[in-house]
């Protein structure tokens, strides 16, 4: 990627919209070695609900009880695994889901099991290493009831009507939203899809968000992202996308947080191979957790090593950077309000990038990032 292409994509065109500027709120099949897992799946389901991240008390924990991320020394198939977990007493059915890269130089599954085989399978030659399964969080908080803001105060903030007259992006870069999925109908998006993507928490090729309920409306946080990238731009209707939607960037949607805003550190993993193995440049994630995961920093890892831009939000807690943004590999992106001072919510630190417009309606109710959740 060019350094001017680099500059106006990532810069001017995607990351403002993955720090706190989401302040306000908040069918291709798999190819490659992406393998949904098909089998049985043990133990009880697991319920999680959230209403804003930072205070939630599911949270607190930051992992899946029983469930944990297994990393091979070498490549293993899925009988050579089962085989391995019934050798120290582990059923079969213990796994749930397999990830490994196209390189087939690393390659994980997911298990459900109790503290005791995990102790003994992490004393396994085989086993590089062994973690819970972490929870990531969508950075986003709910939005005011306000219907409508008129004005996108933000653009002028990082001079965005002087970079189009340079460069609206290009059809041929392809950004990935991995986050609740989209709203595939509404009006301000028709055509802007590169491909339908996939959907890793119902493991099915529609990534559709199911949306969050707030004040008898459903709030879609992808839709958001996904809008403030790429929404259709001069059609006389709703509002415009940094990438000037219609002629610039595709988006390719992945859905990775439930209809809560949260996700697992395997399919968050799964998300970003598949997004890189299905030809984006470009990945932007608006989420975050306070755990660093192994799974998450490898494929991170992954997709910097194949020449893809990884945006990620500071987060909205007020305190350090949370991961992946924290990781060397990204573009950590932070708020700020109309004034340029720091957003009281935004996360800083010294992995902190690069900021950009978030709003604060503590000092101005006018401090809100519109976009297309609804």
């Amino acid at each position: 990627m060019k350094k001017r292409d680099f500059f106006v994509i990532s810069l001017f065109f995607v990351f403002f919209l993955l720090s706190g500027c989401i302040f306000n709120l908040y069918k291709s099949k798999i190819f490659g070695s992406i393998s949904p897992f098909v089998g049985s799946v043990v133990g009880g389901q697991q319920s999680v609900l959230v209403i804003e991240p930072s205070t939630s008390p599911i949270e607190s924990e930051h992992y899946v009880p029983g469930e944990y991320v297994v990393k091979f020394n070498n490549w293993l198939d899925r009988n050579k695994a089962s085989s391995l977990l019934m050798s120290i007493g582990m059923d079969k059915g213990s796994i749930q889901k397999t990830l490994s890269f196209r390189d087939g130089k690393t390659n994980y599954i997911l298990i459900k099991a109790n503290e005791e085989s995990i102790e003994k399978l992490k004393r396994l030659p085989e086993i590089e290493f062994v973690e819970p399964n972490y929870l990531f969080f969508s950075q986003a908080e709910v939005t005011p009831n306000d219907p409508y803001y008129p004005e996108q105060w933000h653009y002028s903030l990082i001079n965005l009507p002087a970079a189009w007259s340079i460069t609206k992006g290009s059809s041929l870069t392809v950004v990935a939203v991995i986050d609740t999925g989209v709203r595939f109908d509404h009006p301000d998006l028709q055509g802007v899809f590169y491909d339908e993507g996939y959907d890793f928490i119902d493991d099915d090729p529609d990534p559709t968000d199911p949306g969050m309920s707030y004040d008898g409306k459903i709030i879609s946080h992808g839709t958001h992202v996904a809008g403030t990238i790429a929404a259709l731009t001069n059609n006389s209707q709703g509002v415009s996308g940094v990438c000037w939607g219609g002629s610039g960037i595709r988006i390719l949607p992945i859905r990775v947080l439930d209809d809560s805003g949260i996700g697992t550190s395997f399919d968050v993993a799964r998300g970003i191979v598949y997004a890189v193995e299905h030809g984006a440049k470009v990945l932007n994630m608006s989420l975050g957790s306070p755990s660093d995961s192994s799974i998450i920093r490898d494929a991170i890892k992954y997709a910097y090593d194949n020449d893809v831009v990884v945006v990620c939000a500071a987060g909205n807690d007020n305190g350090s950077l949370r991961y992946p943004a924290k990781y060397p590999e990204t573009i950590a992106v932070g708020a700020v309000r109309l004034d340029k001072e720091r957003a009281w919510y935004s996360n800083y630190g010294p992995e902190l990038d690069v900021v950009a417009p978030g709003g604060d309606l503590d000092v101005d109710q006018m401090e809100m990032v519109i976009q297309t959740e609804f």
